[in-house]
């Protein structure tokens, strides 16, 4: 998978497109173009669901 990611990544890249959208800031990019103000990032911890077991915690769970 991470090979996987890497390549794909690269692909975007040569046809100048970026699948580092999250790096990129690109969504809050677009929406301070667009008129917002006060625009906040939050991030979380999600689980690695589907691949790998169920997390014990139960809200990962919940997001999961």
């Amino acid at each position: 998978m991470g090979q996987w990611g890497k390549i794909f990544v690269e692909g975007g890249k040569k046809i100048g497109r970026t699948f580092t959208v999250v790096q990129d800031e690109l969504q809050n990019k677009a929406m301070a173009e667009a008129g917002f103000v006060d625009i906040q990032q939050k991030m979380y911890k999600a689980s690695s669901s589907p691949i790998g077991s169920w997390p014990k915690d139960e809200r990962l769970r919940e997001i999961g």
